[in-house]
């Protein structure tokens, strides 16, 4: 009888693990292909029981790597990148039978591989381009910043060096380490640009290398004072000059440059009204603000100016200049009568060269344009009187005679007038009125008088009537008419009877008698 043994899967793979375990150091650019490592097992069935399929069951979630399946061999299938993973940890299976034989047996182990470096990175600095502001008086040795290197790789591959390979003028700048330090003096005047170019190279096998930019700019220290081109200056205009117009433009320098050298400029003192005189700030040109008067005080101004700089370390600096303006007289002002009509009384018999009136003007100038001459412009009297051109004294002319009983009243038009240019004159009136003087005498008219009467005639019979004048005015012509005794011999035959301030009437006081007086 023939008894057929069927074999069972009896056996588990074993996977034979050398000390230390199953270990493989390769470098980040190993081949897609190369085997890392063979993973050796054994099963003691036979048969398809003893038949060992190998596979990787964990750790491979990137799939770099794969596994022959009845070599054990682990190998390579894509690129690796150390910086992106530096070791992996496989997980590894041994498994005997077939699947569909339900029966499968297996065993497992772990497979560590170590990625090394490779220096397939650039040293990079962080940021590419540095930009650095140091005042002209840093001192030598001090640090203005630090540069920034990454490198992926590790090792040697990450270590690095520096050098400034362009831009350092007159080596001004120094590195130490990833430091940038001043090197020298520094003097913004002479330069207060640099564009430092600095390389960073690696250590690796070829050397990788890149750079960066470091531009510096040196800032200005306030060192120099600002200067006026002048410490003092006069200028004079024409008091009637235009508001807005430039009447100065002071001028200062600074050898500073960039900010400590922009400078400003004010009217620190010197302006009663704080808006006669207004200054550009920034260009320093000073400008009328405002109407001025010669004939108002005062006639000259001095303004303290100031010209500051920018604040620097040490503050502001500045500098200070007198400006001295002085004003001219312009002819703006007409002389001015004291009044506008002068009346005067004089006797007619006032004499020659007899002072009548002064007339006076003003005129608020100065110099010429105040220096006020007379005149008779007009008038119904310049033939009898005259004006002294610089007095105004008005007076009678030698020769004239007045006479109230011919002329009893002048109007003169008097001009006063300066010497100014363009001249401005002005005028008055002078009246001048006659006093009359008692210097005529009365006159009958006519000067005899003839009458004649019938004797027996009553008493206070009318014999006739007399009329007298006289070219005065006033009480020097008033009248008083009477009888003279001595021209009446029978002295009381007739009376007067004056009716009238020029007219007398004569009456008889007596009967007459022709034989006794017959004239």
């Amino acid at each position: 009888m023939a008894v057929t043994v069927t074999p069972v899967n009896e056996v588990t793979p074993a996977i034979t693990v050398p000390v230390g375990g199953y270990t493989a150091t390769i470098s980040e650019d190993t081949v897609v292909g190369t085997v890392i490592v063979t993973i050796v097992s054994t099963d003691a069935d036979s048969g398809v029981h003893g038949d060992i399929r190998y596979s990787i069951t964990g750790g491979n979630a990137q799939n770099h790597f794969s596994m022959e399946e009845y070599t054990g061999n682990v190998y390579v299938v894509a690129g690796l990148d150390r910086e992106a993973t530096d070791s992996y940890t496989l997980t590894v299976r041994a498994t005997d039978s077939l699947p569909s034989l339900g029966d499968e047996l297996y065993d497992e182990t772990n497979v560590i591989i170590a990625i090394t470096d490779v220096n397939d990175n650039y040293p990079t600095f962080v940021p590419s381009v540095y930009a650095i502001e140091v005042m002209e008086s840093a001192a030598v040795g001090a640090t203005l910043q630090r540069l920034t290197v990454t490198d992926d790789d590790i090792g040697v591959n990450e270590n690095y060096d520096l050098v400034i390979i362009s831009g350092n003028t007159n080596s001004d700048f120094a590195l130490s380490g990833d430091d940038v330090l001043v090197a020298k003096n520094l003097d913004h005047e002479v330069n207060s640009y640099y564009d430092i170019v600095v390389e960073v190279a690696d250590r690796g096998v070829p050397s990788l290398s890149s750079t960066a930019r470091v531009i510096i700019n040196v800032l200005s220290v306030n060192e120099y004072p600002p200067v006026f081109d002048v410490t003092s200056a006069t200028v004079t205009i024409d008091e009637d000059i235009p508001v807005g117009i430039l009447i100065y433009d002071a001028n200062a320098t600074d050898a500073d440059a960039n900010t400590a050298g922009v400078l400003k400029y004010a009217i620190e003192s010197g302006d009663p009204e704080g808006f006669l005189f207004l200054m550009d700030t920034d260009t320093g040109k000073i400008t009328l603000g405002s109407y001025l008067d010669y004939d108002t005080s005062p006639q000259s101004y001095t303004l303290n100016v100031s010209v500051q700089d920018n604040a620097g370390e040490t503050g502001y600096l500045v500098d200070y200049m007198l400006l001295t303006i002085d004003l001219l007289d312009v002819n703006d002002n007409t002389p001015v009568f004291t009044q506008n009509t002068y009346s005067v009384d004089i006797d007619e018999n006032i004499g020659d060269s007899a002072l009548v009136v002064t007339v006076a003007a003003n005129d608020d100038d100065s110099g010429l344009n105040a220096a006020i001459l007379y005149s008779i412009d007009s008038g119904d009297g310049h033939e009898e009187f005259q004006i002294d051109t610089t007095s105004g004294d008005i007076t009678t002319i030698v020769g004239q005679t007045l006479d109230r009983d011919t002329k009893d009243s002048y109007t003169l038009l008097v001009r006063a007038e300066d010497q100014g240019s363009p001249v401005r004159s002005s005028f008055c009136l002078v009246k001048i009125s006659l006093n009359d003087i008692n210097d005529n005498v009365p006159v009958f008219s006519p000067s005899d008088f003839d009458a004649s009467l019938d004797e027996n005639q009553a008493i206070s019979t009318l014999l006739t009537s007399v009329y007298a004048t006289d070219d005065d005015i006033g009480n020097n012509a008033l009248l008083a008419l009477s009888i003279d005794a001595a021209s009446d011999p029978n002295s009381g035959h007739f009376s007067l009877t004056q009716i009238s301030a020029d007219t007398a009437e004569i009456y008889t006081t007596q009967v007459l008698d022709h034989e006794n007086v017959n004239s």
